[in-house]
């Protein structure tokens, strides 16, 4: 996984929620990061803006590490950053 702020690494500042996962879990595929690690979840908010990381926080799945509940969650919680240009 690249390091917060470098070349390559995702970002996700409140648009395009589902592209923003979809690189995240390519990258951690490509690293050999275990999808259950609670790693996921601890990394997840480097590259996430102040305000999104507050949104999410309290989400049970990031509560429980669970990364495809956290996935889920985020996808529900910011779909409406999915249609913005």
């Amino acid at each position: 996984m690249p390091l917060p702020e470098t070349m390559g690494a995702p970002v996700f500042g409140g648009t395009g929620v589902t592209e923003f996962i979809n690189a995240y879990d390519t990258l951690l595929c490509l690293t050999g990061t275990n999808l259950v690690s609670e790693n996921v979840i601890a990394t997840i908010h480097f590259c996430l803006s102040e305000s999104i990381q507050k949104t999410i926080n309290q989400m049970k799945g990031l509560l429980k590490t669970v990364w495809d509940l956290s996935r889920e969650e985020m996808e529900d919680a910011l779909h409406h950053a999915n249609s913005r240009v």
